[in-house]
């Protein structure tokens, strides 16, 4: 049976462990745009969380969390 064509659409970027090695706390979103591009998602204050997808071949799936306060990096969680 025929199929429609479905084209594949990127969203996000996935985060590499060498990019994540990258990151520090007191950074600006600027640098860590610059490291990780931009984030899949936000918080709704676009300057408090952003979350990145992260690919591990044994696991699966995770995602990065940046939160931000006055401007800096505050806290990294990965889950």
């Amino acid at each position: 049976m025929l199929q429609p064509y479905q084209a594949e659409l990127g969203q996000g970027n996935v985060v590499r462990p060498e990019q994540i090695d990258q990151l520090i706390i007191g950074q600006t979103p600027e640098q860590v745009t610059f490291i990780l591009g931009s984030p899949l998602l936000t918080g709704e204050q676009t300057q408090v969380r952003w979350v990145y997808p992260i690919y591990d071949s044994a696991t699966g799936f995770s995602n990065l969390i940046i939160y931000f306060s006055a401007g800096r990096v505050a806290n990294i969680e990965q889950n």
